[in-house]
């Protein structure tokens, strides 16, 4: 693939990948355009893209300017929620829950995609300096978009529990792949909730998740 050395307007990522911001229906996101990638985790934070605080059990719908597929059905705005989950559609206070559930479950949050659901605080900036909160990108052409939504945070009420992942979601693919960076992986939820990772769909009728322990 061609090399990226340089990024005039845009911020280079790495040797695959630029990156710049735009506005979009829902928000201000950041535009990522990835020929490929071979190079892992691709933070970004590091890469210049400042996470924004949600609020504790906040929700923040946004569109992505395209149609992704989640479980049979065409979604253009995503949930974003504080604690560690999308709520594919967009969601409301009602969808927001500090306490990981079951999946599949016919209780609210529904149509849920999960990398990491426990009670995560989301402050601006922590005791250290650490900015938290919820980065969003999207990028692509035209057939073959995507959009990538990081949560750098920590576990509530510890602020050496840090935690960072990824959802990648697809343009009209019903499929999405969860990222972790190394430090997050095998790690924990908050204690006195568990943590849940898993999928499920518009009804909770069907889904799966690897539990709350």
């Amino acid at each position: 693939p061609l090399t990226i050395r340089s990024a005039s307007g845009a911020t280079r990522l790495h040797r695959l990948a630029a990156a710049k911001r735009a506005t979009l229906a829902g928000g201000t996101l950041s535009t990522l355009a990835i020929e490929g990638t071979e190079d892992g985790f691709q933070d970004l934070v590091a890469a210049g893209f400042a996470p924004e605080a949600l609020g504790d059990e906040g929700i923040a719908n946004v569109g992505l300017g395209f149609d992704v597929r989640f479980a049979g059905r065409a979604y253009g705005t995503v949930g974003v929620t504080a604690n560690g989950y999308l709520v594919m559609g967009g969601g409301t206070s009602q969808d927001v829950s500090f306490q990981p559930a079951a999946i599949p479950s016919t209780a609210r949050p529904n149509a849920i995609l999960a990398p990491f659901w426990t009670d995560l605080n989301d402050d601006d900036i922590d005791s250290s300096g650490d900015v938290y909160g919820v980065s969003i990108a999207v990028g692509g052409d035209p057939g073959e978009q995507f959009a990538v939504v990081q949560w750098t945070t920590h576990v509530w009420g510890d602020e050496d529990a840090k935690r960072t992942f990824q959802v990648w979601l697809f343009e009209g693919v019903d499929a999405a792949t969860l990222d972790y960076d190394a430090a997050t992986l095998g790690q924990p939820g908050e204690p006195s909730v568990g943590l849940q990772v898993g999928a499920e769909n518009q009804n909770g009728s069907s889904g799966a998740g690897l539990g709350t322990n």
